[in-house]
Protein backbone atom coordinates (compact mmCIF):
# COMPACT_ATOMS: atom_id res chain seq x y z
CA UNK A 1 0.00 0.00 0.00
CA UNK A 2 0.99 3.45 -1.09
CA UNK A 3 0.23 7.13 0.30
CA UNK A 4 -0.78 9.64 -2.25
CA UNK A 5 2.39 10.74 -3.34
CA UNK A 6 3.46 7.46 -3.46
CA UNK A 7 5.44 7.52 -0.26
CA UNK A 8 5.59 3.68 0.93
CA UNK A 9 3.39 2.24 4.18
CA UNK A 10 2.35 -0.19 5.91
CA UNK A 11 -1.05 0.76 6.75
CA UNK A 12 -3.47 -2.05 5.53
CA UNK A 13 -5.40 -1.82 2.41
CA UNK A 14 -8.46 -1.59 3.99
CA UNK A 15 -7.79 1.77 6.31
CA UNK A 16 -9.64 4.26 4.46
CA UNK A 17 -12.86 1.61 4.89
CA UNK A 18 -11.42 1.44 8.61
CA UNK A 19 -11.20 5.39 9.03
CA UNK A 20 -15.01 5.59 7.83
CA UNK A 21 -15.75 2.90 10.90
CA UNK A 22 -13.85 4.85 13.35
CA UNK A 23 -16.31 8.09 12.74
CA UNK A 24 -19.50 5.77 12.27
CA UNK A 25 -18.61 4.74 15.78
CA UNK A 26 -18.12 7.43 17.49
CA UNK A 27 -21.13 9.05 16.40
CA UNK A 28 -23.27 6.10 16.73
CA UNK A 29 -22.39 5.24 20.59
CA UNK A 30 -22.48 9.50 21.24
CA UNK A 31 -25.79 9.71 20.27
CA UNK A 32 -27.00 6.32 21.98
CA UNK A 33 -25.45 7.40 24.90
CA UNK A 34 -27.50 10.50 25.21
CA UNK A 35 -30.68 9.16 24.11
CA UNK A 36 -30.01 6.66 26.40
CA UNK A 37 -29.70 8.92 28.85
CA UNK A 38 -32.82 10.91 28.21
CA UNK A 39 -34.44 7.20 27.94
CA UNK A 40 -33.37 7.14 31.98
CA UNK A 41 -34.68 9.96 33.11
CA UNK A 42 -37.95 9.53 31.66
CA UNK A 43 -37.83 6.04 33.56
CA UNK A 44 -37.08 7.36 36.60
CA UNK A 45 -39.69 9.84 36.14
CA UNK A 46 -42.12 6.84 36.15
CA UNK A 47 -41.27 5.34 38.99
CA UNK A 48 -41.35 8.60 40.48
CA UNK A 49 -44.27 9.50 39.34
CA UNK A 50 -46.10 5.88 40.08
CA UNK A 51 -44.19 5.70 43.93
CA UNK A 52 -46.08 9.44 44.47
CA UNK A 53 -49.60 8.52 43.45
CA UNK A 54 -49.24 5.45 45.50
CA UNK A 55 -48.58 7.27 48.26
CA UNK A 56 -51.28 9.62 47.91
CA UNK A 57 -54.01 6.97 47.81
CA UNK A 58 -52.50 4.71 50.45
CA UNK A 59 -53.21 8.34 52.27
CA UNK A 60 -56.98 8.64 51.08
CA UNK A 61 -57.92 5.31 52.26
CA UNK A 62 -56.01 5.01 55.85
CA UNK A 63 -58.40 8.75 56.03
CA UNK A 64 -61.35 7.25 54.33
CA UNK A 65 -61.38 4.31 56.90
CA UNK A 66 -60.56 5.66 59.61
CA UNK A 67 -63.28 7.95 59.47
CA UNK A 68 -65.58 5.82 58.44
CA UNK A 69 -64.79 3.36 61.23
CA UNK A 70 -64.89 5.85 63.43
CA UNK A 71 -68.32 6.18 62.41
CA UNK A 72 -69.08 2.76 62.72
CA UNK A 73 -68.09 2.94 66.31
CA UNK A 74 -69.83 5.71 67.08
CA UNK A 75 -73.44 4.36 65.05
CA UNK A 76 -76.46 2.87 67.61
CA UNK A 77 -77.72 0.77 65.14
CA UNK A 78 -76.70 -2.36 64.12
CA UNK A 79 -77.38 -2.08 60.47
CA UNK A 80 -75.39 0.95 60.14
CA UNK A 81 -72.60 -0.26 61.43
CA UNK A 82 -72.98 -2.85 58.91
CA UNK A 83 -73.44 -0.82 56.25
CA UNK A 84 -69.95 1.38 57.67
CA UNK A 85 -68.01 -1.58 57.22
CA UNK A 86 -69.12 -2.38 53.77
CA UNK A 87 -68.00 1.21 53.22
CA UNK A 88 -64.87 1.14 54.38
CA UNK A 89 -64.16 -2.41 52.94
CA UNK A 90 -65.34 -0.82 49.57
CA UNK A 91 -62.85 2.31 49.85
CA UNK A 92 -60.26 -0.23 50.27
CA UNK A 93 -61.20 -2.64 47.44
CA UNK A 94 -61.31 1.33 45.38
CA UNK A 95 -58.25 2.08 46.25
CA UNK A 96 -56.64 -1.08 45.66
CA UNK A 97 -57.98 -1.34 41.84
CA UNK A 98 -57.11 2.54 41.20
CA UNK A 99 -53.32 1.46 42.06
CA UNK A 100 -53.29 -1.87 40.01
CA UNK A 101 -54.43 0.68 37.21
CA UNK A 102 -51.55 2.51 37.58
CA UNK A 103 -49.24 -0.04 38.17
CA UNK A 104 -50.28 -1.27 35.11
CA UNK A 105 -49.48 1.76 33.02
CA UNK A 106 -46.17 2.42 34.53
CA UNK A 107 -45.24 -1.33 34.23
CA UNK A 108 -46.32 -0.43 30.13
CA UNK A 109 -44.45 2.54 30.16
CA UNK A 110 -41.05 1.20 31.48
CA UNK A 111 -41.17 -1.80 29.36
CA UNK A 112 -41.35 -0.09 26.70
CA UNK A 113 -38.68 2.56 27.64
CA UNK A 114 -36.44 -0.23 28.52
CA UNK A 115 -37.19 -2.27 25.19
CA UNK A 116 -35.68 1.38 23.60
CA UNK A 117 -32.74 1.25 26.50
CA UNK A 118 -31.79 -2.50 25.08
CA UNK A 119 -32.43 -1.49 21.28
CA UNK A 120 -30.07 1.38 21.94
CA UNK A 121 -27.56 -0.76 23.71
CA UNK A 122 -27.58 -3.32 20.74
CA UNK A 123 -27.09 -0.86 18.38
CA UNK A 124 -23.85 0.56 20.33
CA UNK A 125 -22.80 -3.21 20.10
CA UNK A 126 -23.63 -3.58 16.20
CA UNK A 127 -21.41 -0.14 15.74
CA UNK A 128 -18.56 -1.68 17.60
CA UNK A 129 -18.54 -5.10 15.84
CA UNK A 130 -18.93 -3.09 12.26
CA UNK A 131 -15.20 -1.22 13.47
CA UNK A 132 -13.80 -4.28 15.45
CA UNK A 133 -14.58 -7.43 13.76
CA UNK A 134 -12.86 -6.32 10.11
CA UNK A 135 -9.63 -6.19 12.37
CA UNK A 136 -9.33 -9.82 13.92
CA UNK A 137 -7.14 -10.43 10.55
CA UNK A 138 -4.50 -7.92 12.69
CA UNK A 139 -4.82 -8.37 16.09
CA UNK A 140 -2.48 -7.50 18.25
CA UNK A 141 -2.14 -10.26 20.33
CA UNK A 142 -5.03 -13.35 19.75
CA UNK A 143 -5.55 -17.02 21.17
CA UNK A 144 -7.90 -19.48 19.62
CA UNK A 145 -9.53 -21.73 21.92
CA UNK A 146 -11.44 -24.89 19.87
CA UNK A 147 -12.42 -27.98 21.11
CA UNK A 148 -14.50 -30.87 19.60
CA UNK A 149 -18.11 -31.53 20.57
CA UNK A 150 -18.85 -34.96 19.73
CA UNK A 151 -22.73 -34.80 20.28
CA UNK A 152 -22.57 -31.02 17.48
CA UNK A 153 -20.23 -33.08 15.78
CA UNK A 154 -18.13 -30.11 15.39
CA UNK A 155 -15.86 -27.43 16.86
CA UNK A 156 -16.79 -25.19 19.49
CA UNK A 157 -14.08 -22.33 18.71
CA UNK A 158 -13.43 -19.08 20.30
CA UNK A 159 -10.83 -16.89 20.28
CA UNK A 160 -9.63 -14.05 22.69
CA UNK A 161 -8.40 -10.84 20.83
CA UNK A 162 -6.60 -7.71 21.60
CA UNK A 163 -8.02 -5.41 18.27
CA UNK A 164 -6.28 -2.51 19.77
CA UNK A 165 -3.38 -2.16 22.78
CA UNK A 166 -6.40 -1.95 25.80
CA UNK A 167 -9.35 -3.23 23.48
CA UNK A 168 -9.81 -6.49 23.86
CA UNK A 169 -12.60 -8.70 22.44
CA UNK A 170 -13.81 -12.72 22.99
CA UNK A 171 -15.55 -14.09 19.65
CA UNK A 172 -17.16 -17.01 19.33
CA UNK A 173 -16.51 -18.52 15.53
CA UNK A 174 -18.10 -20.82 13.25
CA UNK A 175 -15.36 -22.75 10.87
CA UNK A 176 -16.55 -23.77 7.35
CA UNK A 177 -13.80 -26.46 7.26
CA UNK A 178 -15.94 -29.49 6.60
CA UNK A 179 -13.21 -32.10 7.63
CA UNK A 180 -14.31 -32.02 11.86
CA UNK A 181 -12.58 -33.24 13.47
CA UNK A 182 -9.54 -32.65 11.68
CA UNK A 183 -7.05 -35.30 11.05
CA UNK A 184 -3.22 -34.26 11.43
CA UNK A 185 -2.33 -36.39 8.23
CA UNK A 186 -4.30 -33.99 5.89
CA UNK A 187 -2.75 -31.32 7.78
CA UNK A 188 0.91 -32.25 7.89
CA UNK A 189 1.35 -35.40 5.17
CA UNK A 190 2.02 -38.71 6.08
CA UNK A 191 4.71 -40.20 7.98
CA UNK A 192 5.00 -38.32 10.86
CA UNK A 193 5.78 -39.06 14.00
CA UNK A 194 6.82 -37.98 17.78
CA UNK A 195 9.25 -39.57 19.92
CA UNK A 196 7.54 -39.41 23.05
CA UNK A 197 8.52 -41.95 26.41
CA UNK A 198 10.08 -45.15 25.59
CA UNK A 199 8.69 -48.82 25.98
CA UNK A 200 10.65 -51.83 26.53
CA UNK A 201 12.34 -54.04 23.51
CA UNK A 202 10.45 -57.21 22.87
CA UNK A 203 14.16 -58.87 22.80
CA UNK A 204 16.43 -57.53 24.96
CA UNK A 205 13.56 -56.27 27.36
CA UNK A 206 15.20 -52.95 27.79
CA UNK A 207 14.03 -49.67 27.90
CA UNK A 208 14.20 -47.69 24.25
CA UNK A 209 12.46 -45.04 22.64
CA UNK A 210 9.18 -45.11 21.66
CA UNK A 211 7.32 -43.11 18.31
CA UNK A 212 4.21 -42.28 18.39
CA UNK A 213 2.79 -41.96 14.46
CA UNK A 214 0.45 -38.50 13.78
CA UNK A 215 -1.16 -40.03 11.21
CA UNK A 216 -4.09 -41.57 12.57
CA UNK A 217 -4.40 -38.96 15.25
CA UNK A 218 -7.29 -35.87 15.29
CA UNK A 219 -7.25 -33.00 17.04
CA UNK A 220 -9.50 -32.92 19.84
CA UNK A 221 -8.69 -30.14 21.56
CA UNK A 222 -6.32 -27.02 20.54
CA UNK A 223 -5.14 -23.70 22.07
CA UNK A 224 -3.04 -21.84 19.65
CA UNK A 225 -0.95 -18.52 20.47
CA UNK A 226 1.65 -16.49 18.05
CA UNK A 227 4.02 -17.71 21.45
CA UNK A 228 2.37 -21.24 22.58
CA UNK A 229 0.97 -23.63 20.90
CA UNK A 230 -1.27 -27.17 22.76
CA UNK A 231 -3.26 -29.93 21.07
CA UNK A 232 -5.25 -32.35 22.43
CA UNK A 233 -4.62 -35.49 20.16
CA UNK A 234 -6.90 -38.81 20.03
CA UNK A 235 -7.41 -41.87 17.49
CA UNK A 236 -11.05 -40.94 17.14
CA UNK A 237 -13.44 -38.29 17.95
CA UNK A 238 -15.06 -39.78 21.42
CA UNK A 239 -12.28 -41.77 22.36
CA UNK A 240 -10.03 -41.98 25.10
CA UNK A 241 -6.83 -38.93 25.01
CA UNK A 242 -3.47 -40.48 23.15
CA UNK A 243 -1.13 -37.64 23.23
CA UNK A 244 -0.57 -34.27 24.55
CA UNK A 245 1.85 -31.95 22.68
CA UNK A 246 3.10 -28.43 23.72
CA UNK A 247 4.88 -26.57 21.60
CA UNK A 248 6.77 -23.12 21.81
CA UNK A 249 9.39 -20.64 20.39
CA UNK A 250 12.97 -20.48 22.03
CA UNK A 251 14.52 -17.75 20.09
CA UNK A 252 13.92 -18.38 15.97
CA UNK A 253 13.40 -22.29 17.40
CA UNK A 254 10.49 -24.05 17.83
CA UNK A 255 10.59 -26.42 20.67
CA UNK A 256 8.37 -28.91 22.09
CA UNK A 257 7.11 -31.33 25.18
CA UNK A 258 5.22 -34.52 24.37
CA UNK A 259 2.83 -36.58 27.23
CA UNK A 260 1.45 -39.76 27.37
CA UNK A 261 -2.21 -40.08 29.15
CA UNK A 262 -0.13 -41.66 31.93
CA UNK A 263 2.00 -38.31 32.74
CA UNK A 264 4.98 -39.77 31.05
CA UNK A 265 6.57 -37.54 28.94
CA UNK A 266 10.05 -35.60 27.40
CA UNK A 267 11.26 -32.77 25.87
CA UNK A 268 11.35 -33.95 21.56
CA UNK A 269 14.25 -34.61 20.85
CA UNK A 270 16.63 -32.53 18.07
CA UNK A 271 15.37 -35.44 15.61
CA UNK A 272 11.67 -34.87 15.91
CA UNK A 273 12.43 -30.69 14.99
CA UNK A 274 11.26 -30.61 11.55
CA UNK A 275 7.96 -32.47 12.07
CA UNK A 276 7.83 -30.08 15.30
CA UNK A 277 8.20 -27.05 12.94
CA UNK A 278 5.85 -28.05 10.38
CA UNK A 279 3.32 -28.90 13.31
CA UNK A 280 4.05 -25.20 14.71
CA UNK A 281 3.26 -23.66 11.11
CA UNK A 282 0.28 -25.55 10.57
CA UNK A 283 -1.74 -25.35 13.61
CA UNK A 284 -0.58 -21.13 13.90
CA UNK A 285 -1.82 -21.24 9.88
CA UNK A 286 -5.24 -23.05 11.46
CA UNK A 287 -5.38 -20.07 13.73
CA UNK A 288 -5.54 -17.48 11.41
CA UNK A 289 -8.10 -19.20 8.99
CA UNK A 290 -10.15 -19.78 11.91
CA UNK A 291 -9.92 -16.43 12.97
CA UNK A 292 -11.27 -15.71 9.50
CA UNK A 293 -14.32 -17.33 9.73
CA UNK A 294 -18.05 -16.10 10.66
CA UNK A 295 -18.14 -14.34 14.33
CA UNK A 296 -20.06 -12.69 16.61
CA UNK A 297 -18.91 -10.82 19.56
CA UNK A 298 -19.07 -12.31 23.08
CA UNK A 299 -17.98 -9.58 25.31
CA UNK A 300 -15.70 -6.55 24.84
CA UNK A 301 -12.73 -5.00 27.30
CA UNK A 302 -11.31 -1.63 27.67
CA UNK A 303 -8.69 -1.64 30.14
CA UNK A 304 -9.75 -5.13 31.54
CA UNK A 305 -12.93 -3.46 32.45
CA UNK A 306 -16.25 -4.64 30.85
CA UNK A 307 -17.71 -2.66 28.31
CA UNK A 308 -21.82 -2.75 29.02
CA UNK A 309 -22.50 0.68 29.70
CA UNK A 310 -23.30 3.39 27.46
CA UNK A 311 -20.49 5.18 29.44
CA UNK A 312 -17.97 1.93 28.58
CA UNK A 313 -18.83 2.29 24.86
CA UNK A 314 -17.88 6.13 24.72
CA UNK A 315 -14.63 5.58 26.70
CA UNK A 316 -13.92 2.93 23.63
CA UNK A 317 -14.67 5.70 20.99
CA UNK A 318 -12.38 7.81 22.79
CA UNK A 319 -9.67 5.29 22.68
CA UNK A 320 -10.14 4.15 19.15
CA UNK A 321 -9.71 8.01 17.70
CA UNK A 322 -6.59 8.65 19.71
CA UNK A 323 -5.51 5.34 17.86
CA UNK A 324 -6.45 6.02 15.15
CA UNK A 325 -5.42 10.02 14.81
CA UNK A 326 -1.87 10.16 13.79
CA UNK A 327 -3.44 7.65 10.89
CA UNK A 328 -5.56 10.06 9.69
CA UNK A 329 -3.04 12.94 10.09
CA UNK A 330 -0.14 11.25 7.85
CA UNK A 331 -2.47 10.20 5.44
CA UNK A 332 -3.78 13.73 5.10
CA UNK A 333 -0.23 15.05 4.65
CA UNK A 334 0.22 12.77 1.71
CA UNK A 335 -2.81 13.48 0.19
CA UNK A 336 -2.86 15.45 -2.97
CA UNK A 337 -4.72 18.63 -0.97
CA UNK A 338 -6.27 18.52 2.51
CA UNK A 339 -10.15 18.53 1.44
CA UNK A 340 -9.26 14.33 0.56
CA UNK A 341 -7.66 11.30 2.07
CA UNK A 342 -5.83 9.61 -1.00
CA UNK A 343 -4.05 6.14 -0.92
CA UNK A 344 -2.67 3.97 -3.34
CA UNK A 345 -3.17 0.07 -3.83
CA UNK A 346 -1.24 -2.01 -5.32
CA UNK A 347 -3.90 -4.31 -7.78
CA UNK A 348 -1.28 -6.87 -9.62
CA UNK A 349 0.58 -4.83 -11.50
CA UNK A 350 -1.01 -1.67 -11.38
CA UNK A 351 -2.12 0.58 -8.98
CA UNK A 352 -5.64 1.83 -8.08
CA UNK A 353 -6.50 5.14 -6.16
CA UNK A 354 -8.37 5.40 -3.34
CA UNK A 355 -9.85 8.22 -1.47
CA UNK A 356 -12.93 9.57 0.41
CA UNK A 357 -13.74 13.35 1.01
CA UNK A 358 -12.51 15.01 4.44
CA UNK A 359 -15.94 16.13 4.56
CA UNK A 360 -17.24 12.91 4.77
CA UNK A 361 -15.50 12.25 8.12
CA UNK A 362 -16.26 15.66 9.37
CA UNK A 363 -19.82 15.24 8.75
CA UNK A 364 -19.76 12.44 10.96
CA UNK A 365 -18.40 13.99 14.43
CA UNK A 366 -19.84 17.07 13.87
CA UNK A 367 -23.07 15.19 14.76
CA UNK A 368 -21.39 14.48 17.96
CA UNK A 369 -23.43 16.08 21.01
CA UNK A 370 -21.95 19.42 22.35
CA UNK A 371 -21.10 17.18 25.67
CA UNK A 372 -18.82 15.14 24.00
CA UNK A 373 -17.46 17.04 21.38
CA UNK A 374 -14.20 17.70 23.55
CA UNK A 375 -13.72 13.99 24.15
CA UNK A 376 -14.59 12.78 20.97
CA UNK A 377 -12.34 14.78 18.00
CA UNK A 378 -10.28 14.72 15.11
CA UNK A 379 -9.15 18.48 14.77
CA UNK A 380 -7.34 17.50 11.54
CA UNK A 381 -10.65 16.08 10.12
CA UNK A 382 -13.14 19.19 11.16
CA UNK A 383 -10.17 21.95 10.42
CA UNK A 384 -7.80 20.45 7.96
CA UNK A 385 -6.35 24.34 8.25
CA UNK A 386 -3.21 22.75 10.46
CA UNK A 387 -2.18 19.78 7.75
CA UNK A 388 0.03 20.60 5.15
CA UNK A 389 -0.54 18.51 2.53
CA UNK A 390 1.91 16.92 -0.41
CA UNK A 391 0.55 18.98 -3.28
CA UNK A 392 3.97 20.69 -5.12
CA UNK A 393 4.65 24.02 -3.99
CA UNK A 394 3.63 26.39 -6.95
CA UNK A 395 6.56 28.01 -8.39
CA UNK A 396 7.62 31.48 -7.21
CA UNK A 397 6.40 34.41 -9.25
CA UNK A 398 9.00 35.50 -12.17
CA UNK A 399 9.25 39.39 -12.65
CA UNK A 400 7.78 40.35 -15.77
CA UNK A 401 9.72 41.04 -18.22
CA UNK A 402 9.37 44.18 -19.94
CA UNK A 403 8.68 43.56 -23.93
CA UNK A 404 11.14 44.18 -26.46
CA UNK A 405 10.59 47.44 -27.74
CA UNK A 406 10.09 48.03 -31.35
CA UNK A 407 11.52 50.95 -33.27
CA UNK A 408 9.06 53.20 -34.14
CA UNK A 409 7.38 52.78 -37.49
CA UNK A 410 8.40 55.64 -39.78
CA UNK A 411 5.22 58.58 -39.71
CA UNK A 412 3.89 58.38 -43.64
CA UNK A 413 5.37 60.73 -46.30
CA UNK A 414 3.64 64.44 -45.67
CA UNK A 415 4.67 66.81 -48.80
CA UNK A 416 4.35 69.53 -46.14
CA UNK A 417 6.59 68.13 -43.40
CA UNK A 418 9.21 71.08 -44.64
CA UNK A 419 6.95 73.57 -44.63
CA UNK A 420 5.76 72.75 -41.22
CA UNK A 421 9.35 72.56 -39.51
CA UNK A 422 10.16 75.49 -41.43
CA UNK A 423 7.04 77.79 -39.54
CA UNK A 424 7.99 75.96 -36.16
CA UNK A 425 11.41 77.16 -36.33
CA UNK A 426 10.25 80.49 -37.35
CA UNK A 427 8.30 80.68 -34.68
CA UNK A 428 11.29 80.92 -31.98
CA UNK A 429 12.53 84.31 -30.79
CA UNK A 430 16.08 84.83 -32.94
CA UNK A 431 18.39 85.15 -29.07
CA UNK A 432 17.23 81.73 -28.31
CA UNK A 433 18.46 79.60 -31.43
CA UNK A 434 21.86 78.27 -30.38
CA UNK A 435 24.73 79.33 -32.15
CA UNK A 436 26.35 76.54 -32.92
CA UNK A 437 24.50 74.56 -35.76
CA UNK A 438 25.34 72.07 -38.09
CA UNK A 439 23.38 71.94 -41.68
CA UNK A 440 21.94 68.12 -41.41
CA UNK A 441 19.12 67.08 -44.13
CA UNK A 442 16.07 64.90 -42.72
CA UNK A 443 16.91 62.16 -44.34
CA UNK A 444 20.67 61.79 -42.84
CA UNK A 445 18.82 61.14 -38.75
CA UNK A 446 19.49 57.61 -37.65
CA UNK A 447 17.65 55.54 -34.43
CA UNK A 448 19.77 53.36 -33.08
CA UNK A 449 19.88 51.01 -30.10
CA UNK A 450 17.54 49.18 -28.01
CA UNK A 451 14.50 51.27 -25.98
CA UNK A 452 14.37 50.10 -22.40
CA UNK A 453 12.10 52.28 -21.41
CA UNK A 454 8.14 51.04 -22.22
CA UNK A 455 6.35 54.11 -20.45
CA UNK A 456 3.30 55.20 -22.90
CA UNK A 457 4.62 58.12 -25.07
CA UNK A 458 2.73 61.22 -24.11
CA UNK A 459 0.96 63.32 -27.04
CA UNK A 460 2.97 66.24 -28.44
CA UNK A 461 2.57 69.15 -27.07
CA UNK A 462 4.06 72.13 -28.75
CA UNK A 463 7.60 72.67 -28.43
CA UNK A 464 9.96 74.96 -26.03
CA UNK A 465 12.65 76.91 -25.84
CA UNK A 466 15.31 74.41 -25.15
CA UNK A 467 17.82 75.63 -22.80
CA UNK A 468 21.16 76.93 -24.06
CA UNK A 469 23.59 73.66 -24.06
CA UNK A 470 27.22 74.10 -23.52
CA UNK A 471 28.02 72.30 -26.90
CA UNK A 472 25.21 70.96 -28.85
CA UNK A 473 26.48 67.14 -30.19
CA UNK A 474 23.56 67.57 -32.87
CA UNK A 475 22.10 70.51 -34.26
CA UNK A 476 18.78 71.40 -35.37
CA UNK A 477 18.35 70.80 -39.15
CA UNK A 478 19.18 73.97 -41.19
CA UNK A 479 16.36 76.12 -42.71
CA UNK A 480 15.67 79.39 -43.98
CA UNK A 481 13.99 82.17 -42.12
CA UNK A 482 11.66 84.28 -43.66
CA UNK A 483 13.38 87.81 -43.84
CA UNK A 484 12.17 90.11 -41.07
CA UNK A 485 11.19 93.22 -41.95
CA UNK A 486 13.71 95.51 -41.89
CA UNK A 487 16.47 92.95 -43.63
CA UNK A 488 17.47 89.35 -43.59
CA UNK A 489 19.66 87.84 -40.98
CA UNK A 490 21.82 84.91 -40.59
CA UNK A 491 22.10 83.06 -37.60
CA UNK A 492 26.03 83.11 -36.45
Amino acid sequence: MLLGDSSPSSLPANILDTLIEVCLYARDVTIAHEETTALWGQLDAAEASFADIAEQLQRFRRVGESGLLGAVKAATRDEMKEHGQQAAEALGRQIEGWLAQYESARDKQVGELRRKIEALHQQMLASLDRFALPLRGQPVARLVRRKYDDGASAYHDTAVLDVLPGLRTELQLEDTESEQPRRLKSLLGKGQSLQVGTKKALLRRTEEPAHVSLDDLVILAAQVSPEAVRLELGRKPSGPLTLRVGLGLSGETVVGRGELPDGSGNRLPPENRETVRKLWEVMQAEASRIIASPARSLSYTLRDEAVETPAGFVNVAERVLAEYRPTIRQIMEHSPNNEELTIKVEVGERREEKWIRREALAEHLLRVPAKFAERISVPEVVDPKSIVSAAPPKPAPQPRSKPEAKAPEPPPEDPDLEDKATRAYAAIPAELLPENTEDISLTDLEVSGEIVDDTPVAPPTPPKAPPAPAKAKIGLPSVKKPPPPGGARRPK
